[in-house]
């Protein structure tokens, strides 16, 4: 009876330890999507749907893996794409869908990816500080 016991909590042990070395947890699967990109600019209308709800995209937007995004007529969207690490250029109307290895675009137009590089944007270390004009420092 014991060694029944035993070999059970081994074994529960066991499927602990590989779910943490192989990243199986219950809390993955509502763990948000990785960024895949932002938006550089955005001319017209651009409509993000993530996860089923749609928005419009504006400068500065951050676009989620598998994202899909809808290009309106005379619309264009630039972004810099984190695997890439690329700016790629898509006109409307195109359906496009971005993942963190890719832009597919679904309407035959291809997708201008630029020969300029770009990067994932940093948090910066510098924290605080003191701007002030027009007033004198005293020693």
């Amino acid at each position: 009876m014991t060694s029944a016991k035993v070999t059970r909590a081994v074994v529960l042990l066991s499927a602990i330890a590989l779910s943490g070395v192989f990243g199986f947890s219950p809390s993955s699967a509502q763990e948000p999507a990785a960024d895949a990109a932002y938006v550089i600019s955005v001319s017209g209308r651009v409509v993000a749907s993530i996860r089923g709800t749609p928005s419009l995209l504006d400068s500065a937007a951050i676009i989620g893996d598998r994202a899909r995004l809808d290009l309106m007529a005379h619309s264009e969207l630039q972004v810099c794409h984190y695997g890439l690490q690329r700016f790629v250029t898509m006109t409307g109307p195109a359906r496009v869908t971005v993942s963190t290895g890719s832009v597919m675009v679904e309407s035959g137009k291809a997708a201008v990816v630029s020969k300029e590089t770009c990067a994932t944007p940093q948090v910066s270390n510098f924290q605080g500080g003191v701007v002030t004009r027009g007033v004198s420092l005293k020693q």
